[in-house]
């Protein structure tokens, strides 16, 4: 008799998606959030300190993510900022905290 259920035999065959966990204190890359964006409609990137992730961000999920926190994105989106976040979507943590900070002060 086979023990296997039918998860398990999918996940032989397909894997397994494992959810990424927020450990926290993750730091950015200067570089990597400098670099040049690839996603159509992309304005600005975000990083999750909770989990390590980076995200390219357009106009609508910047103004959200801005909303959330009450931050002041000022006349203009573009250029050498991001939005720091403490958790996210992809992660197991639970903090809303967003700052916007700019990339140069990281170096």
């Amino acid at each position: 008799m086979n023990d296997q259920t039918d998860g398990d035999v999918k996940a032989g065959f397909l894997g397994a998606v494992v959810p990424i966990h927020a450990t926290g204190d993750h730091t950015p890359d200067p570089a990597r959030l400098a670099a040049p964006l690839e996603g159509p409609g992309s304005i600005m990137r975000s990083f999750c300190t909770g989990c390590g992730q980076y995200y390219e961000l357009t106009e609508s999920g910047v103004q959200q993510l801005a909303e959330s926190s009450d931050i002041s994105l000022g006349a203009s989106l573009e250029g050498a900022q991001f939005l720091q976040v403490a958790s996210c979507s992809q992660c197991d943590g639970d903090d809303p905290a967003v700052e916007l900070k700019p990339i140069d002060e990281l170096n």
